[in-house]
């Protein structure tokens, strides 16, 4: 399951260095391979995500029940938009100035599913031996 996790988090992001990359001829066809990747992996994580037994990977990612119902929408969601948006840019494909700003959409659409396929994984624990945020708190108060 870590490998699982691991995939989550590099797979959108490596799509939009790799957007980037292509240029905009063949960056809407790796942004939705990306997105169907990640969406796939998502579903891989269902059934472990159903015995109650959260996987975590240091401080960093903790995935449990709840991180993979949110998950599951925000791929879902990456998924959908990458196969509308391919679409709906259809249109603007044979404008002059496209190559210059398809690759900056497919690029930014890419890193903007990496974020928010972040946001479910991440671990909102302190490590240990980190001051808790309220002694944080309360030290600036006394200062």
């Amino acid at each position: 399951m870590h490998a699982v996790v691991v995939a989550i988090a590099v797979v959108p992001l490596a799509a939009a260095v790799g957007a980037w990359l292509v240029g905009a001829r063949w960056a809407p066809l790796v942004t939705i391979v990306s997105a169907l990747v990640t969406f796939g992996l998502s579903l891989v994580l269902v059934p472990h995500a159903a015995s109650h037994a959260p996987v975590t990977l240091g401080h960093w990612f903790r995935v449990d029940a709840l991180s993979v119902v949110f998950l599951l929408s925000v791929s879902f969601l990456y998924a959908a938009t990458a196969v509308y948006a391919f679409g709906y840019l259809a249109a603007e494909r044979e404008a002059e100035d496209f190559p210059r700003y398809g690759r900056r959409f497919w690029a930014g659409l890419n890193l903007f599913a990496w974020s928010m396929a972040l946001a479910p994984l991440a671990q909102s624990r302190s490590p240990p031996g980190a001051v808790p945020p309220s002694r944080t708190r309360l030290l600036r108060a006394e200062l």
